[in-house]
């Protein structure tokens, strides 16, 4: 979902993914780094909200909201698969690690934040799409809950515009404070992804920044110099990478 710039898939396109999967005997596993925890409004977990089937889920930042930590989750007889110890040893959850993520999950239960996520995040988008409305370089505004993108295309011929997009996350954050970031393919997706404690004040000052941000750049153009932001993302390679000059290392 995140990756190629916040698609939300087709109704029962994942549980056939997964069911295909496991005709083969293949197993599934279910990244859910960007989409766990209820940020989708619908469920603790991602790929429920989507009918899924895993058989593995991997989960990382959110669960620690801040402290470095990460966790997988699996089925009791793959987990009994495991004959490696040392997997055990260095992997070891610490006190500290386990109280944070416990009082996380606590939090996230007693102000009932996935609910907050589908009622701020339906008017997050809301008003969001009422800049579409405004703004022409606005292409598309999806997502469910606090999970969404923005679609940043150019005017004439509604093509992704990864410098605007770039020029808008580079002013979003040196005029307004808010760090934003960029997804997709051609990097031309804003990625709105808040804190799940987000408020519908919070959503209001983020639209109101935006609408100054785009209504700038109709004015003056995206012409900024790049270069402090990781220019290189705004080209293409040139030359492919020859692998044959890396040595093979054991």
């Amino acid at each position: 979902m995140t990756v190629p710039g916040i698609v939300i898939p087709p109704p029962g396109w994942l549980r056939k993914i997964h069911d295909y999967m496991h005709s083969l005997g293949a197993l599934v596993i279910s990244d859910e780094m960007c989409t766990a925890l209820g940020r989708n409004g619908k469920s603790f977990w991602g790929f429920q909200g989507e009918d899924g089937d895993p058989d593995f889920i991997c989960c990382g930042k959110p669960i620690g909201n801040g402290y470095p930590m990460a966790a997988a989750l699996t089925r009791k007889d793959l987990l009994k698969s495991i004959n490696q110890p040392s997997l055990w040893e260095q992997y070891r959850p610490s006190p500290l690690a386990c109280a944070i993520g416990t009082t996380v999950l606590r939090v996230l239960e007693q102000e009932d934040l996935t609910v907050r996520a589908r009622d701020v995040g339906a008017f997050l988008k809301r008003h969001l799409l009422a800049l579409k409305a405004k703004h022409s370089c606005v292409g598309d505004v999806r997502g469910e809950g606090l999970l969404i993108g923005v679609d940043i295309v150019t005017v004439s011929d509604r093509k992704p515009d990864r410098q605007a997009c770039q020029c808008v996350v580079y002013r979003l954050k040196e005029e307004e404070r808010i760090i934003a970031a960029s997804e997709g393919e051609h990097l031309n997706v804003l990625y709105i992804t808040p804190p799940l404690c987000f408020s519908e004040e919070n959503a209001r000052s983020l639209v109101a920044a935006l609408d100054r941000v785009l209504t700038y750049m109709e004015a003056n153009g995206t012409d900024i110099n790049f270069s402090s932001l990781g220019a290189s993302l705004l080209e293409p390679e040139t030359e492919p990478v020859d692998l044959a000059t890396y040595e093979d290392v054991d």
